[in-house]
C-alpha cells in the first residue's frame, strides 16, 4: 500500500504521526533518513529500504517486490 503523509505544521515533531501510520508496513523506502529514524523505524519492526533511493517511486516498488518474492 502507497501512503502520502501530509506535511506537519508548527514546529511539533512529525516522528510519532508518521511512525503511527506505518507501524503495519514491512518497510519504507527512503533516502538519506540517518541513523536516528533508521533506529526508530527498526524498533517498530519496519525495515528501511535506501537500495531504490534514487529511483522512481513506481520502478522501486517493482524492484523491491521482486525481490521479496524471489
Amino acid at each position: 500500500m502507497l501512503r502520502r503523509m501530509a506535511p506537519k505544521e508548527g514546529g511539533a515533531s512529525a516522528m510519532p504521526a508518521i511512525l503511527a501510520a506505518i507501524r503495519d508496513c514491512q518497510a519504507v523506502l527512503v533516502a538519506k533518513i540517518g541513523d536516528g529514524p533508521t533506529e526508530k523505524l527498526r524498533a517498530i519492526g519496519v525495515a528501511a529500504v535506501s537500495d531504490y533511493a534514487w529511483e522512481p517511486i513506481d520502478e522501486a516498488l517493482l524492484a523491491y517486490a521482486r525481490r521479496m518474492t524471489e
